[in-house]
């Protein structure tokens, strides 16, 4: 019979994701990662901003996403990190079917 297709990485399979973001605290700034967001199709599920302002002048703002592919977040993450308001340091994770 006939050999189920093999993927070589999970980027076509949808998860959520659990992304934190180092960004600059100033107008706008959270609207200009939603709107990449929206562009490659990413729908947002939760976002927390946390009060407190590094030194730099950093805040880490928390999203969580409905299920989206791997290729879609790595787009949209290449994008996001152009943007001058966001700081090195930001992460994402994959939730695990389940969580």
């Amino acid at each position: 019979g006939m050999k189920a297709p093999r993927f070589t990485s999970a980027d076509h399979v949808e998860n959520r994701y659990y992304l934190r973001l180092l960004v600059l605290e100033e107008p706008g700034v959270l609207a200009s990662i939603t709107k990449i967001l929206a562009r490659y199709k990413i729908s947002i599920a939760t976002v927390h901003q946390d009060e407190q302002v590094g030194e730099d002048g950093s805040v880490a703002v928390k999203m969580t996403t409905h299920p989206t592919t791997g290729t879609a977040i790595k787009k949209a993450l290449g994008k996001i990190g152009e943007l001058s308001t966001v700081r090195e340091g930001s992460s994402v994770l994959k939730f695990y079917h389940g969580e």
